[in-house]
């Protein structure tokens, strides 16, 4: 229902007249995606914070490592999803160079995804 919101925003905001059917599908296809990403990023950043809090409660060294390693294994995760996500934008956002909304929203998603990826980049100086 967001993306149909979204994909109408779209429309009213580009003229229809102008706007054909592949370029609408192709938006909410990348819209989807990104959506989809986004939510995989939301899930990976709550297992980090699940890990750093068994990791706090940690007393013996070995198992303090094995959640260092699983928490390695989730931070290498979300480095590659970010990567996912900023691809999907950028790819999303210059098939519509024209398009105000699109412009906007692009630039939010991208500067959530540098802010995110300080905060991953911070706790994984801090584990290793």
């Amino acid at each position: 229902m967001l993306s149909v919101a979204i994909g109408l925003l779209f429309v009213i905001e580009t003229n229809a007249t102008v706007l054909t059917s592949s370029d609408f599908e192709r938006f909410l296809d990348l819209h989807n995606k990104a959506n989809r990403d986004m939510m995989v990023l939301l899930q990976d950043s709550g297992e980090l914070y699940l890990l750093a809090l068994i990791g706090s409660e940690m007393v013996h060294p070995t198992d303090e490592e094995r959640v260092v390693g699983v928490a390695n294994i989730v931070i290498d995760t979300i480095k590659k999803d970010i990567a996912n996500v900023r691809g999907l934008v950028n790819q999303h956002a210059s098939g519509c160079p024209t398009i105000s909304l699109v412009a906007a929203k692009a630039q939010q998603i991208l500067s959530f995804m540098d802010e995110f990826a300080r905060v991953v980049r911070s706790i994984a100086d801090r584990i290793k």
